[in-house]
């Protein structure tokens, strides 16, 4: 037996089941995850929706539809969001008319953030690009693409999930990552091999 509990975030259901552990159901991905307390509920929660996300467009859509729909109550908590935009707030916003010069220019590799403005794991992502952004500083330049305003650049490079970063050299692909959730080394460990080498 369990008894129903107040959302942990809007279209979560917080179960306590009686030998005291916890469960939660996201509702618009139908994604159920348990853990022995609530902390770990919540940190489970999300990298099941990442996971589910990541390698989904049908959940991605589902997510967008759900996060439209309850729009007034999805943005009553803007932290995470303004934290993602300050975060990247220096990185160039690319455009269809701007992409193509913008990837071949040959001083330094770009590395792009496909994304959207209703991806939660896009958001979750922006502070360790900021970090792989100074790490790498001098050896890449970040740029970030909104799939939505820009379709048709997603679709020629195959984008099917986000957040997918992929790396260009003087217009070319070279890396591609997709996914939120991971160390940012793993990330670096993608990409690092085809900049330039770095200082001393």
């Amino acid at each position: 037996m369990s008894k129903r509990m107040v959302d942990i975030e809007p279209g979560t259901d917080r179960r306590q089941l009686e030998d005291g552990s916890w469960t939660a159901t996201f509702r618009p991905l139908q994604v159920t995850v348990s853990a022995a307390d609530e902390e770990q509920l919540k940190k489970n929660l999300v990298q099941a929706i990442m996971e589910t996300m990541k390698g989904s467009q049908e959940a991605q859509e589902a997510f967008a539809a759900y996060a439209e729909d309850h729009s007034e109550v999805v943005e009553e908590d803007q932290g995470p969001l303004e934290r993602a935009k300050a975060a990247t707030a220096g990185f160039a916003a690319l455009g269809s008319d701007t992409f193509d010069a913008y990837v071949a220019a040959d001083d330094v590799p770009v590395l792009v953030d496909f994304w959207a403005e209703w991806c939660q794991p896009c958001h979750m992502l922006a502070p360790v690009l900021k970090e792989l952004s100074d790490d790498l500083a001098g050896r890449m330049r970040v740029a970030k693409l909104n799939i939505d305003d820009h379709q048709e650049v997603a679709q020629r490079y195959n984008v099917r999930s986000i957040p997918t970063l992929i790396l260009f050299s003087k217009g070319h692909e070279v890396a591609r990552v997709s996914g939120a959730g991971r160390p940012k080394d793993e990330y670096r460990r993608e990409i690092e091999p085809h900049l330039p080498a770095g200082p001393g």
